[in-house]
């Protein structure tokens, strides 16, 4: 009896996957942590400005490398050059809170979001404190405070902070509120307006 040979078939050509896109709207914190898993390809622990703007991409903005340096200069609390994970939170919360005010409205466009993450507390003191309330708390603690003076490079130690915040801290909670840190953005404008005209001594 004879047997026919079948032909062995050819393996078919691997088809690439489509770039993987994310609305950052709708991210969970294990899907946050997943995409900056997957673009710290040298398994550093952080994410350096090329792999930033991989990842900014795939958050479905339209970003250049100079834009892509102002929003980790902006997150990037220690000054190390890299962003971390909780720095990365950090800057996905400010993206999810801004898309999530412009819901109601004509989508806004991408760069719009990336230039709202990289605005100054003294600009928008509203989207500060809510960019400094990591912990969703309502208030903000003498470790997020001392972020954001080192944003505004007013770089503190931890007990410096500490005697920042009992200043404006009015019901002495130990953390500061909505109120209070609006008025410690207020002085701190005025001060940075009057050594730009000159009304202050060095």
């Amino acid at each position: 009896m004879l047997w026919r040979r079948t032909p062995r078939r050819k393996p078919s050509a691997r088809r690439s996957s489509p770039r993987r896109r994310t609305h950052h709207s709708s991210l969970t914190a294990d899907q946050i942590d997943r995409v900056f898993r997957r673009h710290d390809v040298d398994r550093s622990g952080d994410i350096d400005l090329s792999e930033l703007k991989e990842c900014l991409h795939e958050l479905r903005m339209s970003v250049d490398t100079a834009q892509s340096a102002q929003v980790l200069e902006r997150f990037d609390h220690d000054r190390s050059g890299r962003l971390d994970l909780v720095e990365f939170h950090r800057l996905v919360g400010e993206l999810q809170r801004f898309q999530a005010g412009v819901a109601s409205s004509a989508a806004a466009p991408s760069v719009t979001a990336a230039t709202a993450a990289a605005a100054s507390p003294l600009d928008d003191p509203e989207a500060a404190f809510r960019r400094y309330d990591a912990d969703g708390s309502g208030d903000i603690d003498v470790a997020e405070l001392r972020a954001c003076l080192s944003e505004l490079q007013m770089p503190v130690n931890t007990l410096e902070a500490r005697d920042v915040l009992s200043k404006f801290d009015n019901d002495q909670s130990g953390r500061l509120d909505r109120a209070e840190f609006l008025r410690l953005v207020s002085e701190l404008r005025g001060f940075k307006e009057a050594r730009a005209e000159g009304r202050l001594g060095d």
